[in-house]
């Protein structure tokens, strides 16, 4: 009886022995590294540009030579990587100045939108520098209520003067960004925040501001056009604002 009890005993243990560790490994979970989806290399923005502008007209719009402007702004990386590339890319800024000159109110916007092409480096693991070229067009619209000068041109009240004008505009600049923090999910783009910082100089055509009625003429109304003088809407100007990446 014992003898058969041992040899029992034996065979389940060679058996145990003999059988392979798969149920033992399935026991422990597999460890798994998810992984982001590669990045799509597009680069938003929004922020503000402070302008300097040239040309005496500008007074009439301004206490000093500064215009503030708003400016939007889209790339896409086409060549390189995270740390070194080209990108391509579009920018809109836009700006406005209101002032009182003739002893009523007058206004300046400008519109500028521009093609960019730029390349960044990445310096440390949370600055990148970079530089950009960008060729466009500027609009200057002026306008002025003229109420003032009535036996001078003989307007009527309330009476709104203009002007638009398009010229080409080139600008280069150079910059930083800092990286302030990402959003990285699992199987999800990688979103990277960054506040940027540029200065550059910016060239355009000038015009000779002469403000007219757009209302046709007028019986017993001499349209003789305002002069305020000459805008250039090109200079140094600076740009602060917040990027987003992915």
């Amino acid at each position: 009886m014992r003898l058969d009890v041992t040899l029992s005993l034996a065979a389940l243990a060679a058996v145990c022995c003999a059988a392979p560790p798969l149920a033992r490994a399935q026991v422990q979970p597999e460890l798994v590294q998810a992984e982001h989806r590669p990045a799509v290399g597009l680069e938003l923005s929004l922020g503000g540009r402070s302008e300097r502008m040239g040309g005496g007209g500008f007074d009439a719009f301004s206490e000093n030579r500064w215009m503030a402007e708003l400016t939007m702004a889209a790339s896409y990386r086409i060549t390189g990587s995270l740390d070194d590339g080209l990108t391509i890319g579009a920018l809109w800024n836009h700006g406005r100045a209101a002032s009182r000159a003739r002893g009523t109110d007058s206004s300046l916007d400008l519109d500028r939108l521009s093609l960019s092409l730029g390349a960044h480096r990445t310096v440390w693991r949370r600055l990148t520098v970079f530089g950009r070229l960008a060729p466009g067009a500027v609009r200057l619209h002026a306008g002025l209520a003229e109420t003032s000068i009535l036996n001078a041109n003989q307007y009527g009240t309330n009476t709104t003067l203009s002007q638009t004008h398009w010229a080409l505009a080139m600008e280069a600049a150079a910059g930083a960004a800092f990286r302030v923090g990402q959003l990285a999910r699992p199987r999800e783009h990688v979103f990277t925040l960054w506040l940027t910082a540029e200065g550059g100089y910016a060239l355009a055509g000038s015009t000779t501001l002469a403000l007219a009625s757009n209302q046709g003429p007028v019986p017993a109304r001499t349209d003789v056009p305002v002069q305020l003088g000459t805008v250039t809407p090109g200079g140094l100007f600076m740009n602060f604002a917040a990027a987003l990446t992915f």
